[in-house]
């Protein structure tokens, strides 16, 4: 709507006319992509910095999506308190790991056997952590990261469903959230207000925050038929 102005808090106007892209048909990928990227690719702090129409926002997250959605896919219920990232290896920095352990699931989503696994693990490492930096900092205990130890970490951290990680793959994941997230778009454009999807988050200004988190727990119920698993963030 060009009655509303999204911009960065030295008043650059930000571009957010979304597209959903699909892999090979509409059961695979989906997602929503920001023209430009440049929205989804801003840091979380300086997306905090947003303004939609000069007022101050706030992002709301989808903890954890895609394993609470292959949770719910297979009937079974995490914990409230339940952490599907959060496996412990000796000598790790617990925040570092969960990083590794997030980067290892979703790369595990999308390959089909450990082979490919393991050399896509790799190529992440290198693209998006400095392993020397952590190495130095005492972060990780050994100056590589083994692909295959996370991986047997957060099996059995998930035991319940990792069976289902060889029967469901991340672009059918892909299009269930992205069918959650396209839900929330279109309620918010019917109300004429502003709703940015960043993937399985979502920026709105500060005083439709409840309004939101109802809309997200209502979306996931309406795309997955339960939302016992649907645990939300408030960034």
């Amino acid at each position: 709507n060009i009655e509303h102005t999204v911009s960065t808090k030295d008043g650059q106007l930000l571009c957010i006319q979304g597209k959903r892209i699909f892999n090979r048909d509409l059961n695979s990928g989906g997602r929503i992509y920001i023209a430009g990227g440049h929205v989804q690719c801003l840091s979380g702090e300086e997306r905090s910095q947003i303004l939609i129409d000069g007022e101050e926002v706030v992002e709301v997250d989808f903890r954890s999506l895609h394993p609470s959605l292959i949770a719910t896919i297979g009937g079974h219920v995490f914990p409230k308190d339940f952490d599907p990232y959060g496996i412990k290896i000796e000598g790790y920095d617990p925040k570092t790991l969960r990083k590794l352990a997030k980067f290892a699931m979703l790369i595990k989503l999308n390959c089909k056997d450990n082979v490919q696994y393991i050399r896509a693990f790799n190529k992440a490492m290198s693209l998006s952590f400095n392993i020397k930096e952590l190495y130095a900092n005492k972060q990780i205990p050994k100056p590589i990261v083994d692909g295959m130890e996370i991986m047997f970490a957060l099996k059995e951290h998930n035991f319940e469903i990792m069976h289902l990680f060889d029967e469901i793959s991340g672009l059918k994941l892909q299009c269930m959230d992205s069918n959650i997230a396209q839900n929330v778009v279109t309620y918010f454009t019917q109300q004429d207000i502003v709703c940015i999807p960043i993937h399985d988050s979502f920026i709105v200004q500060k005083r439709y925050q409840q309004e939101l988190i109802d809309v997200m727990l209502w979306s996931y119920k309406e795309v997955m038929g339960d939302n016992s698993n649907c645990f939300i963030d408030v960034k």
